[in-house]
């Protein structure tokens, strides 16, 4: 898991919404349930979202804790 800014854009991402259980996927603009129109970011969970290279390249062993 991951840290996030509070105030960050949303991320591109498929989103599952709390509130109806519509699921749905998001690239860009404002985050908002196309079915109930919520637009609440505590109730639009990511479940699923392809890794960006980028940000994987400022992790390092020590971010990774064994189990």
């Amino acid at each position: 898991m991951k840290a996030k800014m509070p105030n960050k854009p949303s991320e591109a991402a498929t989103y599952l919404c709390n509130k109806c259980s519509k699921q749905f996927k998001f690239e860009q603009g404002t985050l908002i349930c196309p079915s109930c129109q919520n637009t609440n970011k505590s109730d639009l969970v990511v479940i699923s979202m392809k890794d960006n290279p980028e940000e994987n390249q400022m992790y390092t062993e020590d971010d990774f804790l064994g189990g």
